[in-house]
């Protein structure tokens, strides 16, 4: 694989507010709202919510995903950015809200996607990163997913790379164990269907691709929805339940018959019940709660326009337990008026503060060590990494 090292790091675990550190967990999201994990103390639930800006950290290129995690094991939360001029950063945690530059990895194509998980079975994470490759200006560019393994000792090695290309330029992945043999497994798309390449367990995924056809194209995300212990899919806003191993997926519904624009979907027990609910962050807000056997029902909005602008043009979410409350929260990202959503613990949310301009990308972690998530937000103009420290009382 092309890269060119200039400095090294490993990532580490992810848990949510309140929650025992893991140390290495076995998937996290695809670098769209990945929540770090914070001190074993837990938090107290605050009466107010309050967001102070903190550092900006410049990012050329822009176009940053984000990834949260104690890289260095050594219980500060750090941060790993990709970035549209082909660098993947890597950024120390100081544990005080502030951060320095790590390493700055140079990829062979432009990033597109980030995802954290342990690959090798080490006990350390590792990362793998889709690429977009330069290609003539009348074809589109190839796929691939470049794959770095973490030592645990702060450094990576370059792995291996995996054509993700197909007849169609687009492709998004998700990791999981899909054939229940322990080892992490890669399923990724385009709009010709959904591909697996199962995980070897150590850190490398077998060549051969095995395929199914879907009805509609979107951003996949797995988690398990119907309550079995299989990972299950979302393709856009079709939900597939996995009914045998590999690639055993049968379409069961789709969420909604609105126009799909692109957005990830976002996993939280949003009514307290156990189950497993799906955030849509479609252009307008989504919220879709599970009745345990991975069947949804849509919640319709149905609150005041003031609270309908954070919703406006959303494109991500990042879920946590902001106010320590024990109930999910949201921070939505997008093109207007980004913001703050409170959970209600009854499937829906009320408005909180709006956080600033508009940003495209963030990741949640316990930055300064006082037991709150803060916030990344990755802001497109003049690119940079904005850090929001939450002041909660």
């Amino acid at each position: 694989m092309q890269l060119t090292r200039l400095a090294s790091f490993a990532l580490a675990g992810l848990a949510a507010c309140g929650e025992e550190p893991i140390d290495a967990p076995n998937t996290a999201p695809n670098g769209v709202g990945s929540a770090a994990n914070v001190p074993s103390r837990s938090c107290q639930q605050a009466s107010s919510f309050e967001l102070q800006r903190g550092e900006v950290i410049p990012m050329a290129g822009g176009g940053a995903k984000l990834v949260a995690g104690d890289l260095d094991r050594d219980g500060r939360i750090d941060l790993v950015a990709t970035s549209r001029n082909s660098e993947l950063r890597v950024l120390a945690g100081a544990g005080d809200g502030t951060f320095r530059e790590r390493d700055l990895l140079e990829l062979a194509g432009t990033p597109t996607a980030i995802a954290a998980a342990d690959l090798d079975t080490d006990g350390a994470i590792d990362l793998v990163v889709t690429l977009a490759l330069p290609a003539p200006p009348d074809l589109p560019p190839a796929r691939q997913a470049a794959v770095l393994l973490g030592r645990g000792d702060g450094t990576l090695d370059a792995a291996s790379v995996h054509d993700l290309s197909g007849p169609t330029p687009d492709a998004a992945f998700t990791l999981g164990d899909f054939d229940g043999d322990g080892s992490v497994d890669l399923v990724f798309g385009n709009a010709e269907g959904i591909g697996l390449q199962r995980g070897a367990g150590d850190g490398t995924f077998i060549a051969s691709i095995e395929s199914q056809s879907i009805a509609e194209w979107g951003e996949i995300a797995s988690a398990d929805l119907d309550a079995n212990g299989r990972p299950d899919l979302v393709v856009g806003q079709n939900v597939l339940l996995r009914t045998a191993n590999g690639l055993g997926f049968a379409p069961l519904a789709r969420l909604t018959d609105r126009q799909y624009n692109g957005a990830h979907p976002v996993f939280a027990d949003l009514d307290a019940d156990g189950d497993v609910d799906i955030v849509l962050p479609n252009g307008s807000l989504q919220v879709h709660l599970n009745d345990g056997s991975g069947r949804f029902t849509e919640v319709p909005g149905h609150d005041p326009e003031e609270f309908l602008q954070h919703l406006f043009y959303t494109s991500e979410a990042a879920t946590g337990d902001l106010d320590c409350d024990g109930l999910p929260d949201l921070a939505t990202a997008g093109n207007a008026r980004p913001g703050i959503l409170m959970g209600t613990g009854d499937g829906w949310f009320r408005a909180g503060p709006f956080v600033a301009e508009a940003f495209s990308s963030v990741a949640l972690g316990d930055f300064d060590g006082d037991g709150l998530l803060d916030l990344a937000a990755a802001y497109p103009e003049p690119p940079a990494i904005h850090i929001l420290l939450n002041r909660s009382r």
